[in-house]
């Protein structure tokens, strides 16, 4: 595995627990740690929101 393939798997490392992570694994890591980045987008882009189609309907 290259060191940039764990990078895109999210893995940080720490010499001991409580220890600030960080990403480049090192002869005395200890603990390591999977980094979740979630992002929310909808499944398909569609127009504007339903609210702003309800023009001049009062």
């Amino acid at each position: 595995q290259r060191p940039d393939e764990s990078e895109r798997e999210g893995w940080e490392y720490a010499s001991l627990f409580g220890w600030k992570f960080h990403l480049k694994q090192r002869k005395t890591d200890s603990f390591r740690r999977r980094r979740w980045r979630c992002r929310m987008e909808p499944l398909e882009k569609t127009g504007p929101a339903a609210i702003f189609s309800l023009e001049c309907s009062l």
